[in-house]
């Protein structure tokens, strides 16, 4: 509908004047803010920018988890939900849930590489055609049984491949030289295996007072996959497995003597160390390469192969301490929770977003349906609270008070979890939540959304008398759903309705108002179903001197 577009039935008196209003907006600041502006909303979409709509619909799946249970982690991979939760790590298929192993509980950082899903700080890996729950890491105490020629390490005692190592496994070899305890150590990469006997890349001595071998795995507090390796960081140090081997994370600063060794070359792990003081709080990946924040400085991972990686680190806004699940890549740019509020980076420097209108976030959870930036956490009175940042229109938009654990994106939808257990699915109807039981199809049932919009404050009383005299909305209702037009005057809060349009409806209703004086007024929409509001026309009238 064309922004100049005039009701045919506009009254025609002389002095009468007409303001229209044809692009709405997200949330503003009502300091100083028009009535064009929106000062507080619910449940409206941002896809529909510039006009008002009543968001998509979600699906929600209740009672999937134990009420008991906590969300620890998520992740949608092969049009499958894993989740972790308390103990338990799941799959959900869209149709039901199911338990395949047991984890240490906390917080999980997931990540997928070659159909395994690898879970840290458990240093588990969870195959996905097997359906097997695994340790990364295994440690064997060698014997006085134990002993080695060239570079074959063999026991008698001890069954290598039971135990749990394989082929291009990086290990370490703790030897005991002497009875006083007296140790060295060595890392390797085992080349062959058998029951009793492992062939590695270089020749090896054992002590006569046997030791100790390990499949080393680092204490990484998050992770990303990248260039088919495996990322993650612990502190100010940064690890990346061999490449496609997350099995091989051999440390080379540690190891005092590798001449000679295979181990070095393009495929070997990564042990970065940061310059600058500081912890990492998140890292992704990000345009082809690794990206970590600090809380004062972003780092990128430069180069392609190991021994030619370098840090560049950008002093600058970073990800704020525990605000880690907020970063989000979307359209190229990554969004993320700091210090100062939400920034997005492109590769150069951060920019700021506008500032959410009186709401401060913590503990937040970030995600993307491909189309807009979603943000989840609890306000300064412990509220939770749902936003939706458009990038089109950079405004901010709340969606519904739900408290989200994670959030993860499937194509152009979003899959959220919340404290409770329940899942939460959007791209499902306009205006229409539905409500899904966990046990039949029949429990299903379709529940209309309520949504609203309340706008800035408008001056009421213009020179030389001037007063609202109608209004005119130009919207489309469907069948089943309603929009009500309500007014207060001069921040009484005591909002009175002007005029309500319901059932199947599509053009302008026209809403006569009261003779009312006032300093100022504000408006507010009230929706039903699924509604959308193109435009609000305002018809002044001037009053007798």
């Amino acid at each position: 509908m064309s922004q100049f577009y005039i009701p045919s039935k506009l009254p025609r008196k002389v002095h009468r004047t007409l303001h229209e209003q044809n692009a709405f907006g997200g949330l503003e600041d009502p300091t100083g803010a028009t009535g064009d502006k929106c000062r507080a909303m619910q449940n409206i979409s941002p896809v529909s920018y510039p006009t008002l709509s009543v968001r998509r619909g979600w699906q929600r799946y209740a009672g999937i988890l134990p009420p008991w249970s906590q969300a620890w982690g998520m992740i949608y991979h092969d049009q499958c939900l894993y989740i972790s939760t308390g103990a338990t790590f799941c799959r959900f298929d869209g149709q039901k849930i199911q338990s395949l192993a047991v984890l240490s509980g906390g917080e999980a950082h997931m990540a997928v590489l070659d159909n395994k899903i690898y879970i840290f700080p458990d240093k588990k890996v969870y195959d996905i055609e097997k359906k097997t729950l695994q340790s990364m890491g295994v440690m064997v105490t060698l014997g006085n049984d134990t002993s080695s020629h060239q570079n074959i390490l063999s026991s008698s005692s001890i069954d290598f491949t039971s135990a749990g190592f394989a082929v291009g496994d990086g290990i370490k070899l703790t030897v005991n030289t002497a009875l006083s305890g007296v140790t060295t150590t060595k890392y390797y990469v085992i080349r062959e295996i058998s029951q009793g006997e492992m062939t590695l890349d270089r020749p090896v001595e054992m002590g006569l007072y046997g030791g100790v071998l390990e499949r080393e795995v680092p204490d990484l507090q998050n992770i990303c996959v990248c260039q088919n390796r495996l990322w993650g960081y612990d502190g100010q140090h940064i690890y990346a497995c061999a490449t496609g081997n997350p099995r091989h994370w051999r440390m080379s600063d540690m190891d005092e003597d590798s001449s000679g060794s295979t181990l070095q070359g393009d495929n070997a792990p990564v042990c970065l160390t940061s310059p600058m003081a500081g912890d990492f709080e998140a890292v992704t990946s990000w345009q082809d390469g690794v990206v970590l924040f600090r809380q004062d400085a972003i780092v990128k991972v430069l180069g392609s192969r190991a021994g030619l990686y370098t840090l560049a680190t950008i002093p600058t806004v970073g990800v704020a301490h525990g605000e880690a699940k907020s970063l989000c890549c979307l359209d190229g740019w990554l969004y993320y929770m700091s210090g100062h509020g939400v920034y997005r980076y492109d590769g150069g420097y951060p920019q700021p977003l506008p500032d959410i209108p009186q709401t401060a976030l913590q503990n937040t959870t970030g995600g993307s349906d491909g189309r807009c930036y979603y943000l989840a956490g609890t306000n300064e009175q412990g509220e939770a609270e749902l936003y939706a940042y458009d990038p089109d229109s950079q405004s901010w938009y709340t969606q519904e008070d739900v408290d989200i654990s994670y959030m993860a994106q499937q194509n152009h939808t979003l899959w959220m979890i919340t404290k409770d257990g329940a899942l939460l699915h959007t791209g499902g109807t306009w205006g229409m939540d539905t409500h899904i039981g966990q046990d039949t199809a029949e429990q299903n049932q379709t529940i209309a959304l309520q949504a609203s919009v309340t706008f800035c404050d408008e001056v009421g009383c213009i020179l030389e008398g001037v007063r609202l005299h109608k209004l005119y909305l130009s919207c489309h209702v469907a069948e089943k759903s309603q929009v009500k037009v309500l007014i207060a005057y001069d921040g009484d809060g005591d909002y009175r309705e002007i005029g309500c349009v319901s059932g199947a409806y599509q053009g302008w209703a026209e809403m006569p108002l009261p003779a009312v004086r006032c300093r100022y007024y504000h408006l507010k929409l009230e929706m039903i179903g699924d509604v959308r509001v193109y435009a609000l026309h305002k018809a002044y009238e001037r009053g007798e001197q």
